[in-house]
């Protein structure tokens, strides 16, 4: 059985949500916290919800570890598993790597293929069965990453605490200073260093909706996994709204439609809206996808990135009449076979999901 959608390109604040009478809403969108970016600050207490776990908290115990291996190390996980978006709390029905296989794995260990693999794309739960088995087959002075691992605990509050003053009034360069770390458990864990590997994707953002008669459920997509099953089981959700235009709005709305749900999918129609998703089989030459093409150097030096260094290759690409005419061509080949290839134009429905190109 097929459910049905229809897409509505219009703008989240102008929308008249009660029209909809949904039995369900589904929001992807996730906040970008930049506290982060201020831990530095002395005395500072924050509230953390968020993993340390992912594969950038995996990669930097693992590093930090292989320069002191005798150090002492936490990794504090809120979740109950490992993994970050890859936990397998977080894995829902037909959930892929957005990044092929060779490059959604740590250098040192290859991941190793699956038959479940499409086009180099790997499932979700492979992705997490390799993070399980890095951490635990990475052992620093008998203790495995793994093993150091505290999961389903949540930090509540930060402390630096500073050294005393020296005789001169001023601090004493940091020596002897430590952070404090309290979680919700009672627990108080001191430290020299701290790294914070929360990331960007385990905080949902859900937007205030001002009307009392809007009642149904929200779920985010973060929760997919765990409480979508219960939804599409259900005869009593018949009507589902999914706001936004990110990977997971499309698994989503695909999750649902295959249940036989009616799906309303709204996108805000200018700025941060549908993303393009070019196809997997798409690619040139020898390559066995659309992504290893675009990881190759020689379309980093096409691209206008700020991390690219000053060479000659850049200044050519970019900064010669030749050079503009040459990218300009290969990127408008590759968006005319990306956009051939998702067919757009099929019908009014998925003409508003075209992403907007400069």
């Amino acid at each position: 059985m097929c459910g049905n959608l229809s897409l509505s390109p219009l703008s989240l604040s102008s929308f008249p949500l009660i029209r909809l009478l949904p039995s369900l809403l589904i929001l992807p969108t996730y906040i970008r916290d930049i506290s982060p970016l201020i831990k530095c600050y002395t005395l500072l207490k924050l509230s953390f919800q968020r993993p340390q776990s992912g594969p950038f908290g995996i990669i930097a115990a693992k590093t930090y570890l292989e320069l002191n291996p005798l150090t002492t190390l936490a990794l504090l996980e809120t979740d109950t598993s490992l993994g970050g978006a890859w936990s397998k709390n977080r894995i829902y029905p037909g959930m892929y790597s957005q990044s092929p296989l060779g490059m959604v794995e740590f250098s040192d260990i290859p991941m190793k293929p699956t038959p479940q693999q499409y086009k180099n794309y790997v499932p979700a739960d492979h992705v997490h069965e390799y993070l399980a088995s890095y951490t635990a087959t990475h052992i620093y002075n008998g203790k495995s990453i793994k093993d150091r691992i505290h999961l389903d605990t949540r930090v509540v509050s930060i402390q630096k605490l500073h050294s005393p003053l020296n005789g001169t009034g001023s601090s004493s360069g940091g020596r002897g200073s430590a952070w404090v770390v309290s979680t919700d458990c009672g627990q108080t864990m001191t430290c020299s260093k701290l790294m914070i590997a929360t990331g960007i994707t385990s905080r949902p953002y859900i937007p205030f909706f001002n009307t009392l008669d809007f009642t149904p459920p929200i779920l985010h997509t973060k929760d997919l996994a765990r409480l979508a099953p219960t939804f599409m089981e259900s005869e009593n959700v018949r009507n589902v709204v999914v706001i936004g235009g990110s990977k997971s709005a499309f698994d989503a709305v695909h999750m649902f439609i295959s249940a036989g749900k009616r799906v309303d999918w709204v996108i805000r129609d200018k700025g941060s809206g549908r993303v393009g998703m070019d196809a997997a089989e798409r690619a040139p030459v020898y390559y066995e996808n659309s992504h290893q093409i675009l990881s190759t150097r020689l379309m980093s030096k096409m691209s206008p990135c700020i991390f690219q260094p000053p060479d000659g290759w850049m200044r050519f690409f970019h900064q010669t009449k030749m050079g503009r005419w040459v990218t300009d061509t290969v990127w408008n080949t590759m968006q005319s076979a990306w956009l051939k290839a998702a067919t757009y134009d099929r019908n009014g429905d998925t003409s508003n999901l075209r992403p907007q190109l400069p």
